[in-house]
């Protein structure tokens, strides 16, 4: 079954990642696995798991948000597993962008506001899972003494988006 190849190749992503190095991997690989999140389900479901392993064969945490783009295309999908799978590897690239410098800020929190007011049900239960991630970046940050002022408005925004998503009838 061809999907089923698919499916095989897509297991195999992180290997032809380390093999295109990372300059090609942003250049080329990403760019086309954007283009491939219109696919069946079974593979959709392997590559979000497959990309959250591609945060060091990119280039690493100041890098990782390139990873956003085709993860933020699955979270959208309206098939569970490979929403499921997709946040996973969302709270992995969190994890990393909490290593470099205003990752999580500039990056991981304009996805979560974009999800938490899509029109589409699936990309607001995907923010909501995403939710507790962003939190812990931001408690990170104010541990480390980032600006309290400016956190505490950050997660107070969090908290309200993750509010209104609980109070969704969607």
């Amino acid at each position: 079954d061809d999907a089923q190849v698919r499916a095989a190749s897509m297991a195999q992503i992180p290997a032809i990642a380390v093999a295109l190095g990372p300059e090609r991997t942003r250049d080329e690989l990403i760019p086309f696995l954007i283009e491939s999140t219109d696919d069946e389900d079974e593979v959709l479901v392997v590559m979000a798991g497959q990309l959250g392993l591609l945060v060091d064969p990119c280039g690493g945490p100041c890098w990782a948000h390139l990873l956003l783009g085709p993860l933020r295309r699955l979270a959208l999908v309206e098939e569970p597993a490979v929403r499921d799978q997709a946040v996973t590897s969302l709270d992995t690239v969190c994890g990393a962008l909490q290593r470099e410098a205003g990752g999580v800020e500039a990056h991981w929190l304009p996805l979560l506001a974009e999800l938490s007011g899509h029109e589409y049900f699936t990309a607001r239960i995907s923010a909501a899972s995403l939710a507790s991630c962003g939190l812990a970046a931001l408690a990170a940050d104010a541990g480390a003494g980032a600006g309290a002022e400016g956190v505490s408005s950050r997660v107070a925004a969090v908290m309200g988006a993750f509010g209104r998503l609980c109070g969704d009838e969607a």
